[in-house]
């Protein structure tokens, strides 16, 4: 009798570690499953669900679910690289409690206009609002504003130079436009010259009719144009 109570003993030690230790990589295989089935595809994945105790998986509530991915794309939206967690997170409904992580080199086929590409995208939140926080090399800034001059005018500006707090410089065909930045009341970033310019208002960054976010406000430093934005969680 007490070498079968023992031997019982021994199996259920043995069921809690196994139910322990697979929980985790089982939900993440799943939770996978689930990404690719709503849209989410990349080159390369890697999903992580995390609870303590692991247990508590059984319920599908997981205290964090990791995600990797590299040239990942979701509804249009593109990325390099992605790096997202999310925590208290209800597998069986998909909501969370709070969001934060990165994209790197994010383009969107209907989310923004020109072909404008973000170099870093910084997300933070929760299953209500999300704020992202958009990071330009001022070089790359001041990209966007010839080539919107450009698709303008027909040609490019000589030069064309960004300074704190909202100011632009144009050159081109020989004059100097002054003009300014602004964020417009459709949440897009604009140029906008002074009255009386020969140059229209031009769109520099712009949510398109798709788009899952609108811009808030914006910081130019001399080494960096940021742009905070808000993004639909329920994008997609």
């Amino acid at each position: 009798m007490r070498g079968c109570l023992v031997t019982l003993a021994l199996l259920v030690t043995i069921a809690i570690a196994a139910t322990w230790l697979a929980l985790p990589p089982l939900a993440g295989t799943l939770t996978q499953g689930a990404l690719v089935a709503a849209g989410f595809k990349a080159d390369a994945m890697t999903v992580t669900v995390s609870a303590d105790p692991p247990p508590r998986l059984l319920s599908l509530r997981a205290d964090e679910v990791h995600v990797q991915a590299t040239n990942a794309t979701y509804h249009g939206l593109q990325a390099v690289d992605v790096d997202l967690t999310l925590h208290d997170v209800r597998l069986a409904d998909r909501t969370f409690g709070a969001l934060e992580g990165t994209l790197h080199h994010v383009t969107s086929a209907g989310g923004l206009a020109g072909g404008v590409t973000i170099p870093l995208a910084v997300l933070t939140g929760t299953r209500d609002r999300v704020r992202v926080t958009m990071t330009f090399p001022i070089s790359d800034a001041e990209d966007l504003a010839v080539e919107a001059v450009r698709r303008a005018i027909g040609i490019a500006p000589t030069r064309v130079t960004l300074a704190a707090p909202d100011r632009v410089r144009i050159e081109a065909g020989g004059l100097t436009i002054g003009a300014r930045l602004a964020i417009n009341g459709e949440g897009a970033l604009m140029l906008i010259p002074p009255e009386g310019a020969t140059l229209g208002v031009l769109a520099l960054v712009q949510p398109g009719p798709d788009g899952p976010f609108r811009l808030d406000s914006f910081r130019l430093a001399a080494d960096e144009l940021v742009v905070v934005a808000t993004l639909d969680p329920s994008f997609g």
